[in-house]
């Protein structure tokens, strides 16, 4: 797939996304996708930041999926810091 159809394959699903016309279970299965592959290209060393510069995310947003996602795997906020400092991760 050329760059240019990733870039109008994401520019649809975004537009899914602020729409509503992406249900529930399927914004699920992309985050899980998403979460998965983010994971493996910071463990490869080819990504560091979850957001592009000019992202729009605010703290608010930023809480609410982080407490969602440690809640879903169950980590407490403990253990995610310690599991930060055994990787020399701040």
């Amino acid at each position: 797939m050329s760059r240019s159809e990733q870039d109008e394959l994401t520019d649809q699903l975004i537009a899914a996304f602020q729409s509503d016309a992406l249900s529930d279970a399927n914004l699920q299965r992309l985050f899980e996708a998403s979460v998965r592959l983010f994971a493996e290209r910071v463990e490869e060393g080819r990504i560091a930041a979850p957001f592009p510069d000019d992202n729009g995310v605010v703290a608010t947003e930023a809480a609410i999926a982080c407490s969602a996602v440690l809640r879903a795997v169950n980590i407490e906020t403990f253990e995610l810091g310690l599991w930060q400092s055994w990787q020399g991760q701040h």
